[in-house]
């Protein structure tokens, strides 16, 4: 499933897994998502230039969500994740592609409700810096109101490999060609959780963001 700037709630059902690819460019507003019973979801969340929370809620029993945010430019964003029935499961993993001059803030968090037990909620946020920022701000945050759980939350920060772009440019290629196909690298590692959508599509979206990361858009590809 492809969805563009849209904020109607959206429902989720057993069965089969579902695949969704949500983008959204140069908006703001929120999205309400709910799993029922034994959904299984794969969430790619691409914000660019967009301020856009994310509520999400496992209502049911044995739901299990696995989320990926990726958040391109200047972005205000919450992601929360409720867990509030049994045998629920939750992966939430947030990056943050920082360029020169951006100003980002993205929170998450995961909240475990009373009285359930045997659910899983783990989060993760990770920032890539291809610049200074002028304003940069993560919030990882667990909120567990109860015990037979397993829970979890880290935040890291990365540079590029400077021993990699010093090998590619000793190649030929030039410095920004060299972070280009790393970063590319990187995106299509998060995109590859996504197999049901148009590819020709989900090409065009690879490649505006890749485009909006790196300017002037005199791309490698």
């Amino acid at each position: 499933m492809l969805i563009k700037n849209i904020f109607s709630p959206i429902s989720f059902w057993s069965g089969e897994q579902h695949q969704v690819l949500d983008v959204s460019f140069d908006c703001s507003g929120k999205k309400n998502i709910q799993l029922n019973d034994n959904a299984n979801v794969c969430y790619v969340a691409l914000l660019n230039n967009a301020n856009v929370d994310f509520q999400i809620d496992l209502s049911w029993i044995g739901s299990r969500l696995e989320f990926f945010g990726i958040f391109v430019g200047d972005v205000k964003s919450q992601v929360v994740t409720t867990l509030l029935a049994n045998t629920a499961f939750a992966s939430v993993h947030l990056f943050c592609i920082v360029k020169e001059g951006s100003t980002m803030q993205v929170d998450g968090n995961i909240i475990i409700g009373k009285t359930i037990e045997h659910v899983e909620g783990h989060l993760k946020e990770e920032q890539f810096l291809l610049g200074t920022p002028k304003h940069l701000l993560v919030r990882p945050l667990l909120d567990v109101h109860s015990h037979r759980v397993k829970a979890s939350h880290w935040a890291k920060i990365h540079t590029l490999d400077q021993q990699k772009l010093f090998y590619m440019m000793s190649k030929g290629l030039s410095l920004e060609e060299s972070q280009k196909i790393v970063v590319q690298a990187w995106l299509q590692s998060i995109f590859d959780h996504i197999s049901d959508v148009d590819v020709d599509e989900q090409q065009k979206i690879f490649k505006k963001t890749l485009d909006s990361i790196f300017t002037p858009l005199d791309l490698l590809w």
